[in-house]
């Protein structure tokens, strides 16, 4: 019975305030009254009575205050009330309100979409079923881990470990498929899994199964497992799909199963088919495969690591040969190796926005020192009327977090908006990006953000509130004067915190600025002006032979340069600024006989001169070279210098080991530098050799996993001669599908995509600070100017001109500015230490960044300090002497 009582009370306190307020009342009165009556029969007259009995009582609204407290449910209907009276407040100063929930708005929305990226990228598990078992297996180098492992070696850990469930291996590259459906062929993207790969996922097809033991061995049949998307797009959605027949690269394929909708692999594919490899360790030359497994359950990452390290030594004693000295095998997470390259930049970001949700910070905090002012004279009568200090702070931190509330829903779509164009301009390299989204976690960051700027810009000015002096604010003028100096003092702090964080925010996107410049100005080696870049899919027993894929590349090279818009057209391998592969190769004749590598370039004649690369000595390649024994090559200038140190290569002969050639080569040419592995590092030693030269183990290798590249320099704009390099492709066989159009100047572009993406959000944050910071600066030189109006009259009144005021307040602005400049420097030299991995041709402590950001810091708060300094100037003399 007591609960219920209580209940009632409850709900009676909360949804009949305002009956309960008048039986207060009553109540309250009435109690008087019985005061006063109690006087009279002892004897007092009516007034005396009525007099002692109000003393004896106290304040009639701190004994109504008293019974609020002792009753059960008022605190929140205290709350309530609260936020009602926040809520009028905030009406009635709508200038205020719009520009603090503004800066939250930017402050709080920043943070949540950087968040959001780096939850779904660092903290969101991926997408499969206890995601935390996942791990991938290396070889351990002295120079680090390398994660292409020899088909030998996976099937050997395999059957020797004892901590996973299941271990699976797919090819690292894949060039995807030829799919043919009646009409045009069309490229899908695939990849050859070993037969538990989706096991070791954790995820089993919606419709059919996944590939049996005997399906992924040499010989067997050709199955596939197609994704959701095409199934849908090929059959139907046809529930009925399984048994029925796909043509890839010519040849045809039973669908036995579907994957969910849900699925995606990394790389993502349309198509799985059977990775079937071989045990050879004695001469496994043949393709490299990335390694994943899925522990035991309660199997840990260290006893996966001591059971394969058992297992490596095992491997080495059985095969001494296939295994170097100091390799050994490494077990790592699956998903903390997937971000690894890109954890430290988005960490970075997020504390970059951090700042200038510190900066948003100080300077609502600003705003509300501005408004504490006019509000000392509320505050003295509430103290007066019996209000305690913390009454009076929780009041005031309820109007903050009503701000603070309104801030973060804004920010929230804000933040959205900022989401979209982040995954418009984010390189799609980055692992998770795509699925990146506002969920559940990220609204309790947003929730959480809003109360933690609601604390730390509303607990200081509500303590200054709260501490109002009773006398000199309920004074004449204490409104203005009560606490200024204090204030003005708290918010000159905030204002240097505000200019040292924005400094600092500004020097790093000005070395990123700087490292994005240095980028594109770097010379890549070849013109990309003109040139029209395409991927070729050429696996498949069509092209296992040189003779096959070189007839079939010089019929595409020959009708396109037919073509009245073309220029020159060739094949190479891989095109430039993308890593291709290493060949070890050794000079005859050279002392020094260890191997060194080099990237290594297959091409058809007329490639340099397709993609504007000058030949520096010696000759291009023609088509007699491809029958030449023994072959020739044509090297670039950095090896040259390297390994010639001044005297002509030309006539000299090498070995290019790795099988991708017969015997030795001789050298006929040394062109110039292209930088093969981006923009960000210097050009590598390169060998450029006839495709036709090629024997056809490699030939039929890098067929399988790299697809070829064709360049084609046009008269005009690239993407104008799309349709005709397609019909010509199609008129040499129909079972090809080109795809990947892009001008080479979009391969340049996604050479420094990331740096791009570094550079436009530090820059954007920094810009924003900057913005705060000025508008915080010029809220602290007007408040100052209003609290000086007096005092600025009575100096013009005795003579004073406008270039003394003037002075007088830029001087008060200018020391702050000084200050904030000089914590800046000293936080800008500590914080651009964590960024100096992300810029290039530039050190992190340059002296003309720190300047120039320095400076352009001071000239945009010199303005801001100047604008309101001089209003003041313009004061009316005895209007600012009669100014309270």
């Amino acid at each position: 019975m007591p609960l219920l009582v209580k209940v009632r009370s409850f709900l009676r306190n909360f949804f009949f305030s305002r009956r309960v307020e008048t039986d207060l009342d009553q109540e309250v009165q009435s109690h008087l009254e019985m005061l006063i009556e109690e006087n009279i029969r002892a004897g007092m007259p009516l007034k005396e009575a009525q007099r002692a009995a109000r003393i004896e009582l106290g304040s009639i609204e701190q004994v109504k205050e008293q019974v609020r407290e002792q009753r059960i449910g008022n605190w929140l209907h205290s709350v309530l009330s609260d936020c009602r009276f926040a809520l009028r407040q905030l009406r009635k100063s709508p200038a205020f309100t719009t520009v603090a929930i503004l800066t939250l708005t930017l402050g709080i929305g920043a943070n949540t979409a950087i968040f959001s990226v780096v939850n779904g990228v660092l903290i969101r598990p991926l997408p499969y079923p206890e995601s935390d078992r996942l791990v991938e297996l290396m070889r351990g180098q002295k120079s680090g881990n390398d994660e292409t492992v020899e088909a030998s070696k996976f099937l050997f850990w395999r059957q020797q470990s004892r901590v996973f469930e299941a271990m699976a291996a797919f090819d690292i590259f894949g060039t995807g498929f030829n799919l043919a459906s009646g009409g045009q062929p069309e490229h899908v993207t695939g990849m050859r899994v070993s037969p538990d790969f989706f096991r070791v996922l954790g995820v089993r097809p919606a419709i059919g199964r996944d590939f049996t033991a005997e399906e992924g061995a040499p010989g067997g049949v050709n199955v596939s497992v197609i994704s959701n998307n095409l199934w849908k797009q090929q059959f139907g959605g046809d529930t009925s799909v399984t048994g029925k027949s796909i043509s890839l690269n010519g040849e045809a394929y039973t669908v036995v199963g579907v994957m969910p909708g849900s699925f995606e692999s990394r790389p993502s594919a349309d198509v799985w088919v059977p990775l079937r490899p071989v045990f050879n360790p004695q001469n496994d030359g043949g393709p490299l495969f990335i390694v994943l497994g899925r522990l035991k359950p309660g199997a840990t990452l260290k006893a996966a690591q001591s059971d394969m390290k058992r297992v490596g030594e095992q491997f080495r004693t059985d095969f001494p040969d296939f295994m170097g000295k100091d390799e050994t095998v490494t077990v790592v997470d699956y998903q903390e190796h997937m971000v690894g390259d890109v954890r430290r930049a988005l960490l970075i970001l997020l504390g970059a926005v951090g700042f200038v949700l510190l900066v948003a910070c100080a300077n609502v905090a600003n705003l509300l020192l501005s408004r504490a002012t006019g509000r000392s004279r509320e505050m003295a009568v509430r103290v007066a009327l019996g209000a305690g200090r913390s009454r009076l702070v929780r009041q005031l931190l309820t109007e903050s977090t009503m701000l603070a509330l309104v801030g973060s829903g804004l920010g929230l779509l804000f933040s959205k908006w900022c989401l979209l164009g982040l995954l418009q301009m984010a390189p799609g390299s980055l692992p998770q990006f795509s699925t990146t989204h506002i969920d559940q976690h990220v609204l309790g960051f947003t929730l959480g953000l809003a109360f933690l700027t609601a604390v730390v810009f509303g607990l200081a000015p509500a303590l200054q509130m709260s501490g109002t002096e009773l006398n000199d604010s309920l004074q004449e003028g204490g409104a203005r004067t009560a606490g200024s100096v204090r204030h003005t003092r708290l918010r000159d702090v905030l204002v240097v915190m505000e200019i040292s964080v924005s400094l600092a925010l500004l020097v790093g996107a000005t070395l990123l600025i700087r490292t994005y410049a240095n980028l594109r100005e770097i010379n890549p080696g070849v013109d990309p002006r003109n040139v029209l870049t395409v991927k070729l899919s050429l696996s498949g027993s069509k092209f296992e032979t040189t003779s096959a894929t070189w007839e079939f590349l010089r019929k595409v090279v020959d009708r396109t340069e037919s073509l009245p818009a073309v220029d020159a057209a060739a094949f190479v391998t891989v095109l430039p600024l993308e890593k291709g592969p290493d060949q070890p190769f050794q000079i005859e004749g050279l002392r020094d006989s260890e191997y060194r590598d080099a990237q290594f370039r297959a091409i058809t004649p007329g490639y340099f001169r397709a993609v504007g690369t000058p030949l520096l000595q010696g000759r291009y390649f023609t088509q007699a070279d491809n029958a030449q024994s023994p072959g020739v090559v044509i090297i670039n200038e950095v090896l040259a210098r390297q390994y010639f140190r001044g005297r002509s290569p030309i006539g000299e002969h090498l070995t290019v080991m790795g099988g991708a050639v017969t015997g030795t080569v001789a050298i006929i040419g040394v062109a110039g530098d292209i930088h093969e592995d981006g923009l960000d590092n210097p050009p590598p030693p390169t060998l450029f050799v006839p495709a036709a030269q090629l024997v056809d183990p490699f030939t039929r290798l890098m067929n399988k996993v790299v697809a070829a590249s064709f360049v084609v320099r046009a008269k005009a704009a690239p993407m104008s001669i799309v349709a005709d390099v397609q019909r010509e492709l199609l008129a040499c066989d129909g079972t090809v599908a080109a795809f990947n159009f892009r001008p080479m100047e979009s391969v340049l572009a996604g050479s420094i995509v990331r740096q791009r993406l570094n550079m436009l959000l530090l820059g954007t944050f920094a810009a924003m600070a900057l913005m705060l910071s000025a508008v915080g600066l010029y809220g602290v030189i007007s408040y100052a100017v209003t609290l000086r109006t007096h005092e600025v009259g009575i100096r013009m009144a005795l003579g004073a001109d406008q270039g003394d005021v003037l002075g007088l307040i830029v001087k008060q602005g200018m020391r702050v500015i000084v200050i904030g400049v000089a914590v800046g420097v000293g936080l800008a030299l500590l914080s651009t230490r964590l960024i100096s991995s992300m810029i290039y041709g530039v050190r992190p402590t340059d002296p003309a960044t720190l300047g120039s950001a320095s400076l352009g810091l001071v000239v945009v708060a010199f303005l801001a300090t100047y604008i309101p300094a001089r209003r003041a100037t313009k004061v009316d003399p005895m209007v600012a002497l009669r100014y309270e």
